[in-house]
């Protein structure tokens, strides 16, 4: 896999998905699984050219205190000039040459990390703007099913209300006509007594 670079972080996008708000957790995990190889391939590669420059450092240092030059190139026997210029010439090419790609990629490494870390805090902002809007929307919600149940129960006891004035109606009349029949049929029993 080919390591990223800083414009892939940036303009990487995720499909959102569906029924929910949010990007697709798969694309996100391996993208932030590419992130971390790279970062860890980064720091060996730091580590690595730490190395480098200490022991080109170290070599510096032997070749300042008259150790032996060892030339890596075609055999030149009348060009090859004494120890000491060789010396000057060689400490400062090798120390620019190793401590380049040490800044470079400390500072590829810190500008990496920076990013890595303002991603993260930019998905930790969206995920707590979407679950404060996800709460908000809730509470909305549970108003309108509160006031709802709360229009239904009124109206439900209104409704039992009317009901039970209605029935005491019909129990008042059935009442009054018990009291009616009772009188007419003691009137009607006396009435017969009368007669015999």
């Amino acid at each position: 896999m080919a390591l990223l670079t800083t414009d892939e972080i940036i303009k990487k996008t995720f499909d959102t998905v569906r029924f929910r708000d949010g990007y697709e957790q798969s694309q996100v995990d391996e993208f932030l699984d590419e992130i971390t190889e790279t970062i860890y391939v980064l720091q060996l590669e730091n580590t690595e050219l730490k190395e480098e420059l200490e022991a080109a450092r170290l070599r510096i240092k032997e070749l300042e205190a008259g150790a032996p030059v060892e030339v890596v190139a075609a055999p030149v026997a009348e060009e090859v000039a004494p120890a000491a210029p060789v010396v000057e010439e060689v400490a400062p090419v090798a120390e620019e040459v190793s401590a380049a790609p040490a800044v470079q990629v400390h500072e590829d490494a810190s500008s990496m990390l920076a990013l890595a870390q303002r991603v993260h805090d930019d998905y930790v902002r969206e995920g707590r703007e979407q679950s404060e809007k996800i709460i908000a929307q809730a509470h909305a919600q549970s108003d309108i099913i509160v006031r709802e149940a709360e229009d239904k129960r009124n109206d439900i006891l209104s409704q039992l209300e009317s009901d039970r004035n209605l029935l005491e109606g019909k129990i008042n009349e059935l009442k009054s006509f018990e009291a009616d029949y009772r009188n007419r049929m003691r009137e009607h029993l006396q009435h017969l007594l009368g007669e015999l």
